[in-house]
């Protein structure tokens, strides 16, 4: 994000929502993202139903609302020579006139008590009010506890940064000591004052017109069934009371030349990163949109700061790498899904296992981490990289229902990256296309599905297990017989009702990725290569640069390298065992029973349908230093291959005819 023009501090916010430090000469904070739905209300918004927010407030129907017009993004307080200075940064800003923010500055004893309303705020309260500073588009007002006019002033509007920016002469707010700061946020009536129309906001006529308010931590938030880590703002604006929510500013700790360390939380937190979507370019608006029809009338999320949910375990050591376990949320669901709904499967997924866990929003419920949903994941894994100490070899996928099916895809279309995947009531054949299932050859693969699944039946995930049986894959079917799609998931809030999974994550899942196979078996669907996004299957392992002859049908490689012997499978151990705990299930697994590896050979075996080109990474393959090299083609079209990666052969094209076999010798 860009810098707001004349903020004369260097950036110093934190990258997790919820907290806040010192840096360069200022007082910085984030805050929740996307939680600025007010008090109670008395109608809830539909469109979030299955991720209830707290709050229950509405945006008017208007553009320049972009549905999320008072959010608040970060907050900045800084003093420098003869000012003090104060920001807020919107999570959306479509127009500058929208939203409006009060800091509540309580700097003297005495001020309002806990009965009286903020001047200019109807309805809110904070005990030790001394002065109200309003932001808006039209400028500042500082106000008196009384309500009478102290001064005012200019607001630099930044809307590439989305930054409100007010200058306040130290002989109008002289800063020394400690002050207790709050900040609430709400709709412009247009004259710079707060929108106080709660009938059409669906907000009680006792609640305050505020839609937001910062200095909220995770003590106030919990993120046990608080799905927008808005509960705890939604009831105290309900009571008109945010006394709780305040920030302790102590102006000698501003040094210029200083900044405090980062704030570094482990359990459930929320995180933030910038997006390479650039959202006015790419949707021609911002904000949230309700209205997308690709999104099934499920909202979408459209800002370019995106947030993403992060469980840390508590003894995280930040000098060894750590797995990474994605969990990907579900229809209707956002990023804080697990955080709220299940607590026992991520205290073994994640705590006792020593992984960091990763929940992205993917721009909305229904996305089907495809497209912008699918950037989103990893982009937000990126950003995890950067703060946090990885493991690359020990990255599995899980999720429940979409989040399921998005598992199976991508354990389907990037099959080098994972290890090994958990589907829970996923599998849905309205998205899955079984055809892709040969690529799931080295992945551990457990999943799990209800009689009574209302969403996605039984027999989906049944058709899945027998292709992976025929195949001669390993896998482990959990068939609950009592269980349903929607209460199934809510009941790891009594007890562990995903135990299963966790304990086959921890005692029988690969416990790293396959490298370098000397057998690949990948199929692929053109469509699924989105070169404007920067993401789909281009090509696993030692595979690269994949294009398809005809971009309307799915392509198929078998590859295999005889540099890289894999062992025989001699034998295919399949069991059925019925199983009480937690709910009554049948456990099928299937395992091989493996023998000797054959001897390394310098050749090269592929089988090709509907492929026009392909390269070939030799030093992956193992036959980066071969001296000759046989190669067995077998396609279905004409096409042309790339030799990558090798001394010798680095660079040299073969192109081959539509022919049940091909030989070619290189290097005699």
């Amino acid at each position: 994000m860009p810098e707001p023009a004349g903020w004369p501090f260097e950036q110093g916010a934190p990258r997790i929502s919820g907290t806040g430090r010192y840096a360069w000469g200022a007082y910085y904070w984030t805050d929740f993202v996307y939680d600025a739905n007010g008090g109670l209300g008395i109608d809830p918004p539909a469109d979030h139903y299955g991720s209830p927010t707290g709050g229950g407030f509405r945006y008017p129907a208007d553009p320049a609302m972009a549905g999320n017009g008072a959010d608040i993004f970060r907050v900045a307080i800084g003093q420098s020579a003869g000012a003090s200075w104060w920001r807020v940064d919107w999570q959306t800003l479509a127009d500058a006139g929208t939203p409006v923010a009060a800091f509540g500055l309580d700097f003297a004893d005495g001020g309002l008590d806990n009965n009286a309303s903020w001047p200019a705020v109807p309805r809110l309260r904070a005990a030790g009010v001394d002065a109200v500073l309003i932001l808006a588009a039209q400028g500042y007002r500082l106000l008196n506890a009384a309500g009478e006019l102290i001064a005012q002033g200019e607001v630099s509007v930044d809307l590439a940064s989305q930054s409100f920016v007010a200058e306040l002469p130290q002989n109008l707010l002289s800063t020394d000591g400690v002050w207790t700061v709050f900040l609430a946020a709400g709709l412009n009536d247009g004259s710079g004052g707060f929108r106080d129309e709660m009938a059409s906001f669906a907000g009680l006529p006792s609640e305050p017109p505020v839609f937001n308010v910062a200095f909220r931590d995770y003590a106030d938030e919990s993120v046990e069934k608080n799905f927008w880590m808005d509960m705890g703002q939604a009831q105290a604006l309900s009571a008109g009371d945010i006394s709780p929510f305040s920030a302790r500013i102590d102006w000698a700790r501003m040094q210029p030349e200083a900044a405090e360390p980062t704030p570094h939380l482990t359990g459930y937190i929320n995180r933030w990163y910038v997006s390479s979507v650039d959202p006015q370019a790419v949707y021609g608006r911002r904000g949230i949109d309700r209205d997308m029809a690709l999104a099934n009338g499920h909202p979408v999320y459209l800002d370019k700061v995106q947030p993403y949910g992060l469980y840390v375990p508590a003894g995280l050591d930040p000098l060894v790498p750590a797995p990474l376990t994605l969990m990907l949320h579900s229809g209707s669901q956002m990023h804080n899904q697990y955080g709220a709904t299940t607590p026992n499967f991520i205290a073994r997924v994640c705590e006792e296992r020593g992984a960091l866990c990763l929940t992205t929003l993917g721009r909305g419920p229904s996305g089907d981490f495809e497209g912008d949903a699918e950037l989103d994941l990893w982009e937000a894994w990126k950003d995890v990289a950067r703060h946090y100490r990885l493991d690359p070899e020990r990255t599995h996928s899980s999720g429940y229902s979409m989040g399921g099916n998005s598992t199976l895809r991508l354990l389907m279309k990037y099959p080098d990256v994972l290890a090994g995947g958990i589907v829970l009531a996923g599998g849905d054949d309205r998205v899955i296309d079984l055809a892709l299932l040969p690529n799931l050859r080295w992945h551990g693969y457990y999943h799990a599905q209800g009689s009574f699944d209302q969403m996605v039946p039984f027999p989906e995930a049944r058709a899945i297990a027998d292709e992976l049986k025929a195949l001669g894959y390993q896998y482990v079917l959990d068939h609950f017989l009592l269980e349903d799609h929607v209460a199934w998931a809510l009941k790891d809030m009594l007890y562990p009702a995903f135990d299963d999974a966790a304990r086959w994550l921890i005692e029988d899942a690969p416990p790293a990725r396959k490298r370098n196979p000397g057998l690949i078996n990948f199929n692929w669907a053109p469509g699924d290569v989105r070169p404007d996004l920067g993401v789909g299957p281009l090509g696993p392992w030692w595979l690269g640069d994949l294009q398809a002859a005809d971009e309307r049908r799915i392509a198929s490689i078998s590859a295999h390298s005889g540099a890289r012997p894999e062992a025989a499978i001699l034998d295919l151990e399949f069991t059925t065992t019925p199983l009480t705990e937690p709910t009554p299930h049948l456990q099928e697994r299937q395992r091989w029973v493996l023998g000797p590896a054959p001897e390394p050979a310098d050749e090269l075996r592929l089988s090709l349908n509907n492929v026009l080109a392909l390269s070939i990474d030799l030093h992956g393959a193992g036959l980066g230093d071969a001296e000759f090299l046989r190669l067995h083609i077998s396609s279905d079209s004409p096409g042309r291959l790339l030799l990558r990666n090798s001394g010798r052969f680095a660079g040299q094209e073969v192109f081959f005819t539509a022919s049940e076999g091909q030989t070619f010798e290189l290097g005699r």
